[in-house]
């Protein structure tokens, strides 16, 4: 098991769900570790380390054909608020 920084285990927490930011349909400890992982581990992408966890979960999520534009933009801004708190 590798071990996570600062940044990578915040962000682990609050993609597998917490007061401010609901987990996703299927994203539990294991996706989302392995989310942060891959993300963390991409060294030459022009996409920002949060942009490419986000993308990341929303291509694991069991439910992705409920999720429309609106629920990504909500989904967004309170996992980005849960970073803020």
């Amino acid at each position: 098991m590798k071990e996570l920084c600062d940044i990578m285990l915040t962000i682990f927490c609050v993609a597998t769900g917490c007061d401010y930011c609901n987990s996703l349909k299927g994203i539990g400890i294991k996706t989302a570790k392995n989310v942060v992982e891959e993300a963390f581990q991409q060294k030459k992408s022009k996409t920002s380390k949060l942009e490419l966890v986000l993308d990341l979960l929303f291509k694991a999520c069991y439910d992705k054909k409920s999720l429309s534009v609106e629920d990504k933009k909500r989904y967004t801004d309170n996992f980005i608020g849960a970073l803020i708190m």
